[in-house]
């Protein structure tokens, strides 16, 4: 007889011996129990890095509006300075035409109208702004003297030509018209909310509403830079204090409203510029208290990108051990089934191949016998012959 191959024994050979349905809820279960091992071990890191970034998203928002509040605090300070230098200037620049030309408005209308820069009146404007700076001896901090027709007098460096131009022209210089453009709306009407004005980059700021007041305006200036990773822009905007020559009047006398009807008067305007980076830079404090929310900011995230690595890393490692656990429980099963099948199939092999020596030998005994008893019968037939 041929002995089967032993070698031949496995978990699925032992499972063809069971019923279908058994086999199916077997196989079902070898299958499933990895397969949610591995998808249980997905789902916790991706709730781990989860929680990670949603900490760390708290944490950046935390930081950028305490950014955002020392930011205000800033500008706040130095438009207030700004504002007090105005009206000191305005009120020495009021206090020397009122010297010189005494009640005389006809000529001091007269040089007005001229815009000639020799004249008494343009040269008092002119000594009153000259070297007139806030935060830093720089342009972007200089003050000028406008209408609302255009800037009469600004005496920087960079700047100078733009003395006696209209504000179209100005607008129409500028790297930022839109911007520009609301600036002049807002100085010639007197607004009262933040103003400003951007002499360097392209960028634009919220335009504000007529339902936004100073504080609001500033705070969601600030949020829309942080937010659009645009803040170097935001430190480049200047900001715009103006004092009125005078706040209901113009120099003249001519009221800016008489009987309901807006005049068409001259007032003169005071304008402080100082840009935001100026301000920052202007003291260490300040400085330093940006960078510190700066560098916590990136170490957050430097910080929440490494623990989400890591989980990433462990999760494949885990992964690929219970992979690897998978396969040698496997294997393991496999030598077990064929040491307890395989043995009991050699002791029933060897069990028949000794069950059919026997029934040979039994066959051989019996035809030994048969043989035996066909010669003795034969011998008595022959001797009754």
């Amino acid at each position: 007889m041929k002995l089967p191959n032993i070698g031949s024994i496995t978990i699925l050979g032992v499972l063809q011996m069971l019923s279908r349905k058994f086999k199916i809820k077997l196989l079902s279960i070898v299958i499933l129990i990895p397969i949610i091992t591995m998808l249980t071990t997905l789902f916790y890191c991706y709730d781990s890095i989860e929680e990670d970034l949603q900490s760390y998203n708290k944490t950046k928002e935390f930081l950028a509006e305490n950014k955002a509040a020392i930011l205000y605090s800033i500008i706040e300070e130095s438009n207030r300075k700004s504002k007090l230098q105005t009206e000191f200037v305005k009120n020495k620049i009021v206090d020397d035409l009122t010297n010189y030309y005494k009640t005389d408005y006809y000529s001091m209308k007269r040089d007005f109208i001229s815009k000639n820069p020799n004249t008494p009146f343009y040269k008092i404007i002119s000594d009153n702004i000259s070297n007139v700076h806030i935060n830093r001896d720089t342009d972007y901090n200089r003050m000028i003297i406008a209408t609302k027709e255009g800037v009469l007098i600004d005496n920087s460096l960079t700047h100078y030509q733009d003395s006696f131009t209209s504000w179209d022209d100005i607008i129409n210089r500028s790297p930022n018209p839109n911007m520009t453009q609301q600036a002049y709306v807002d100085i010639t009407s007197q607004n009262q909310k933040l103003i400003l004005i951007d002499e360097i980059s392209s960028s634009f700021a919220p335009i504000a509403t007529e339902s936004d007041d100073y504080d609001t305006y500033l705070k969601s200036v600030i949020k829309h830079y942080e937010d659009n990773h645009q803040f170097n822009d935001f430190l480049n905007y200047s900001i715009v204090a103006v004092s009125y020559i005078y706040d209901t009047k113009d120099i003249f006398g001519v009221n800016d409203v008489d009987a309901g009807t807006r005049n068409d008067n001259n007032k003169i305007y005071v304008v402080q510029l100082s840009r935001i980076k100026d301000i920052i830079d202007s003291d260490p404090r300040y400085l330093k208290s940006i960078m510190d929310c700066d560098r916590m900011i990136a170490h957050q995230e430097q910080f929440t990108n490494q623990v989400a690595k890591s989980r990433i890393s462990m999760a494949a490692l885990i992964i690929l051990m219970q992979v690897l656990c998978f396969f040698g429980i496997w294997y393991l099963a496999e030598f077990y089934v064929y040491n307890i099948f395989g043995k009991r199939k050699e002791d029933k092999i060897k069990l028949i191949n000794d069950l059919e020596l026997i029934i040979a030998k039994e066959k051989n005994d019996l035809k030994k016998i048969d043989g035996d008893n066909s010669r003795t019968e034969t011998s008595k037939d022959g001797e009754n012959d």
